[in-house]
């Protein structure tokens, strides 16, 4: 059966990128209202499968209204993989975590507590401009207190890097541009939409 599904994944692969959707503004992001199973570079690897279930807005996070509650403290995560975390259920997210924490310290002050929302913004291969761009259509529209963003040089290589060679079989030997990038123009950050999207 293994080398049934390894000549099927050779034969079939656009399983990889079931979950992710061209977006003209960010380059791509998750399928909205997606449930579907991750199981790494193997579909049929179900051992080490998780459930992942997308919002309408196409994050892997709890529905959210825009519209903030007045006792509501809340904490946007914006990044890559890192924040988007597919490898691990929901429960185990550092979203998540960090969210029952912060409930469950505010649920024993004496004073009327506080409640938090942790919303999870993160989307995979997410270069520093993209996350601008995400903030820009998507997280501020939540009006967050904090927002916190993960930054190492893969994030910023990303952002003015424009080509990257295909994964697939057909485009391994094009380089497509498929992320918007960002650039400088003497002060002015210049936005580069991305042609191949």
């Amino acid at each position: 059966m293994e080398a049934a599904g390894q000549i099927l994944v050779r034969l079939r692969s656009g399983y990889e990128v079931l979950f992710l959707a061209p977006d003209k503004e960010l380059g791509w992001k998750q399928v909205p209202s997606l449930r579907w199973t991750w199981a790494g570079s193997y579909w049929y690897a179900i051992d080490f499968s998780v459930e992942v279930t997308t919002n309408s807005r196409g994050f892997r996070d709890l529905e959210r209204t825009f519209h903030k509650p007045e006792a509501v403290v809340r904490i946007a995560l914006v990044g890559d993989s890192l924040i988007e975390a597919l490898q691990v259920p929901f429960e185990k997210t550092a979203g998540h975590l960090l969210e029952e924490r912060l409930n469950t310290a505010s649920a024993r002050q004496k004073e009327p507590s506080l409640e938090y929302e942790v919303l999870n913004f993160g989307i995979s291969n997410y270069g520093v401009g993209q996350y601008l761009l995400v903030w820009e259509e998507h997280t501020r529209r939540y009006h967050p207190d904090y927002v916190f963003i993960i930054v190492d040089a893969r994030q910023v290589h990303r952002t003015v890097k424009k080509y990257k060679a295909g994964l697939f079989p057909r485009t391994r030997d094009r380089r497509l541009w498929i992320r918007p990038t960002f650039r400088m123009d003497g002060e002015t950050l210049v936005r580069e939409r991305a042609r191949d999207c």
